[in-house]
């Protein structure tokens, strides 16, 4: 991965939802390493993607404070279920203004 970062610069580099499947004991110290080798943003739903997004939003919110409190603060991009319709109480709930998703924008 290391390898892969270095040929994407300078480009802004974003960890996929790959990051769900780290154990979530184990996510705070990955964010560390990914923050040190220059990843800027790590896409999550905050648990496993059979969850609903409502369910993970206190995982999500653990994860944006420890972003932010990174040597090099990272952006937590919530996806995974966000909406046209819940984007908004996400928005209050987390804090964060970038999200990740297909149903943002509704198309009448």
């Amino acid at each position: 991965m290391k390898e892969l970062i270095e040929l994407a610069a300078p480009m802004e580099v974003v960890m996929h939802m790959a990051f769900d499947a780290i154990q979530q004991a184990e996510q705070v110290a990955s964010m560390q390493w990914l923050s040190q080798n220059h990843v800027h943003r790590i896409l999550t739903h905050g648990g496993a993607l059979t969850e609903d997004l409502s369910d993970t939003v206190s995982h999500l919110k653990a994860l944006v404070k420890a972003a932010e409190q990174l040597e090099e603060p990272m952006i937590i991009l919530p996806g995974g279920g966000v909406t046209a319709d819940n984007i908004k109480q996400l928005h209050n709930q987390l804090g964060v203004t970038q999200f990740h998703g297909s149903r943002i924008i509704k198309l009448d």
